[in-house]
């Protein structure tokens, strides 16, 4: 069962939230973050980059990640770096299907690390569907990712 945040509290799941409207909890969670200008924990960090892929919107991104920060895994070019560079990526993922949810299975971490396994689904445009998982990383320096890893389960 995916882990869905809920009142600010990474570890709590709250099953009715789960079902229905992935996308609308995503915004939910990420509206809630955004008002909130305390740092973030390093799940709440990864939440937030998970829930922006799940809508394709990286408005935010620089309360969530750092102006120097560093994507190992790139888009297979190499690393991508900064702000720009993870809002490309988010664009990029989103722009190769007709519809994606993005969902986080599993997350957990340390105070300055958090590991997600992420569920990728949707439709390409040739119609294929796509049911895939990632393991994502990132470590976090006063609330913003500063650097991630990830790999395709």
């Amino acid at each position: 069962m995916p882990l869905v945040l809920c009142c600010g509290d990474p570890w709590h799941y709250d099953p009715s939230m789960a079902s229905g409207n992935p996308r609308g909890e995503a915004e939910r969670v990420g509206a809630e973050m955004l008002a909130d200008e305390a740092p973030l924990s390093a799940v709440e960090v990864l939440a937030a980059m998970v829930a922006m892929f799940d809508s394709g919107d990286p408005t935010h991104a620089a309360r969530f990640v750092a102006a120097d920060y560093l994507d190992h895994q790139g888009l297979g070019q190499g690393p991508i770096r900064g702000v720009d560079g993870f809002a490309r990526v988010v664009a990029t993922s989103h722009a190769g299907y007709e519809h994606q949810a993005v969902t986080i299975e599993d997350i957990f971490g340390t105070p300055d690390r958090a590991v997600a396994r992420i569920r990728w689904q949707g439709r390409r445009p040739d119609g294929d569907d796509v049911d895939r998982e990632t393991i994502d990383i990132i470590r976090v320096e006063n609330g913003q990712a500063v650097e991630h890893w990830g790999a395709h389960t």
